[in-house]
């Protein structure tokens, strides 16, 4: 079982990858592939992290 702080800082990595700033830089269609993503697992990351106790 992943422990809750290990899911967080995958959240917190996430986050900082799907930073619009940091995005802006990138041509169209790979901004548009990687916050697909990003977004993607920050919701399945954050489901996890729910029944370990996270309130996020």
């Amino acid at each position: 079982m992943t422990s809750l702080p290990a899911i967080l800082v995958k959240l917190s990595d996430n986050k900082d990858n799907a930073d619009a700033d940091r995005l802006a830089k990138l041509a169209t269609a790979t901004r548009a592939r990687l916050l697909a993503k990003y977004e993607s697992s920050m919701a399945i990351l954050r489901e996890a992290a729910q029944p370990r106790g996270w309130k996020g």
